[in-house]
């Protein structure tokens, strides 16, 4: 029997987590998992929604419901089941399961962009796993935290997260989350323009994802080596990496990683001024981010459509994407792309002759830039501004 992609990446997490399954082939845990699917999707397709039900329900139970709606896209009706598991769990005293539930309620509160209220639940969650001593999910929680933190620019707070982190994977052999772990580091590179260290980082993500049948990592290091390349000019290289880990999203039917592909080979086919693909392929992502509420990305897709438009002097729907986009990264606090939207709007106004306009946009891109760390952004900006 082939192995289903959704659950291979999970088999090495299942045989650590589940000891009494580690001796069973792949075969007989996918038997098994598919059972689980099954019986999930029949609940997914017909939950339960009378109160008095809901609140008689085995606290597990529930947050199974919840974890199948948000792999699933359902956040909403995901954080329902998750509060209404902590709700039941809370009565009879499971503090595993209240961490679990707020650690996913947390995420659902980062997917919408509310980095506040996540970072808020994920301190919440860490108390509990600390209570129980839950050394991987404490660990799990640590690189969440540092991923807000990352986002929001914060990235020595970010890297001090993610080494934690990295402690405890190291302590307890967990070997299928360096994947993850080196991963994230990589991302803080990217960000910082060390592209050098963040390539061997992705290696490094890579040769753990692969050995375990990891896939989604697989897929997130090629793009993340796809975006890196593009930045180097390397760009058949570039082309190559998104294309693979494409293809693995694509299986996975992940769409947040779909759009992430579709984003960096738009902006590869823009370098090369092929404004045509490049403008269908960050259209797909806008689709793709739209689809499951991802504000992260269509906020990227946006400004990537405006720099498209900005390149073929359609100035007015330029401005009108740049505005989108920076509404929506503004809105859960990216620092990072701000930065880099603020800057090209800049650049716009500069090409239309409106110096008041393109004055105060470069020189919020030069505080925001600052504030990064981000050298080479800082220069830049303050180059563009000394030729107003």
């Amino acid at each position: 029997m082939p192995i289903n992609p959704k659950w291979k990446q999970l088999l090495p997490h299942i045989r650590q987590q589940m000891p009494k399954m580690a001796h069973l082939t792949d075969e007989q845990i996918l038997e098994a998992m598919d059972k689980l699917a099954a019986d999930l999707l029949k609940l997914a397709e017909n939950p339960p929604t009378e109160k008095e039900e809901l609140l008689n329900m085995n606290p597990e139970h529930l947050g199974s419901i919840a974890e199948f709606m948000m792999l699933t896209g359902r956040w909403d009706e995901s954080e329902k089941y998750s509060l209404q598991s902590l709700e039941n769990a809370e009565k009879l005293g499971d503090i595993g399961q209240q961490c679990k539930m707020t650690v996913l309620l947390g995420n659902i509160s980062s997917k919408r962009g509310d980095f506040f209220l996540a970072i808020k639940l994920f301190e919440e969650a860490l108390i509990l796993a600390e209570h129980t001593d839950n050394r991987r999910l404490i660990g799990i929680i640590y690189g969440s935290i540092g991923g807000i933190n990352r986002v929001q620019g914060g990235y020595n707070k970010a890297i001090e997260y993610y080494k934690k982190q990295l402690d405890i994977v190291q302590e307890i052999g967990d070997e299928p989350s360096f994947a993850t772990v080196y991963a994230n580091l990589a991302c803080i590179y990217m960000q910082q323009h060390d592209y050098e260290q963040a390539i061997q980082l992705l290696m490094k993500s890579l040769e753990y994802s692969e050995k375990f049948g990891l896939d989604n990592y697989s897929a997130q290091a090629y793009g993340n080596l796809g975006i890196i390349y593009g930045k180097q000019e390397k760009y058949e290289l570039a082309i190559e990496m998104s294309e693979r880990s494409l293809k693995f999203a694509l299986q996975l039917d992940d769409q947040s990683e779909v759009a992430c592909c579709y984003n960096c080979l738009g902006d590869i086919h823009s370098k090369q001024g092929n404004y045509e693909q490049a403008s269908q392929c960050h259209q797909k992502a806008l689709k793709a981010c739209e689809q499951i509420g991802d504000i992260q990305g269509a906020g990227i897709a946006c400004g990537e459509l405006a720099n498209i438009h900005r390149r073929l002097g359609k100035m007015g729907e330029a401005l009108s994407y740049y505005s989108k986009s920076l509404d929506l990264l503004e809105h859960i606090g990216d620092q990072y792309h701000v930065a880099l939207y603020t800057h090209n709007k800049a650049a716009l106004y500069h090409i239309q002759g409106d110096k008041l306009q393109a004055r105060i946009h470069y020189e919020k891109a030069i505080a925001l830039y600052s504030m990064l760390s981000d050298i080479q952004g800082t220069q830049k900006a303050r180059q563009d501004l000394r030729k107003l």
